[in-house]
């Protein structure tokens, strides 16, 4: 019996990306600054699906929305039990592609065997 597999262009993963979170560390003064550490580097694909600048009340604001997929060796969401849910993807969790920062808005496993998994992300304006 064929199995639903997901269907897509590997050659496509012209990117190389890294997983991170924000573990941040004391900074001497009391308070914290930011320590983002690599969960996992991975090849993926990163394409736009929305954009737009604009000017309101005389600021620059920008929204720009991206779909990035990516195949992992690694199961980053697996929980102690094996399942996939996520835990270590939190609000701290960003993609770094090219030394741009993407947070992350949502994210899906497409297929458990090869651990496929595609996000929705936003850009970071710093």
């Amino acid at each position: 019996m064929p199995t639903s597999r997901a269907v897509f262009n590997f050659t496509d993963m012209k990117f190389v990306g890294s997983l991170q979170q924000n573990q941040p560390i004391a900074d001497g003064s009391g308070g914290l600054r930011d320590n983002f550490v690599t969960l996992f580097t991975a090849r993926c694909s990163l394409e736009k699906i929305s954009g737009m600048d604009g000017f309101p009340e005389g600021k620059m604001e920008y929204n720009k929305r991206f779909m990035l997929k990516c195949r992992s060796q690694k199961a980053f969401g697996q929980n102690a039990n094996g399942n996939i849910d996520g835990h270590n993807i939190t609000a701290q969790t960003i993609w770094v592609i090219r030394g741009e920062q993407y947070d992350i808005d949502d994210w899906e496993l497409i297929d458990m065997t090869p651990q496929f998994f595609v996000f929705s992300l936003t850009k970071t304006q710093h």
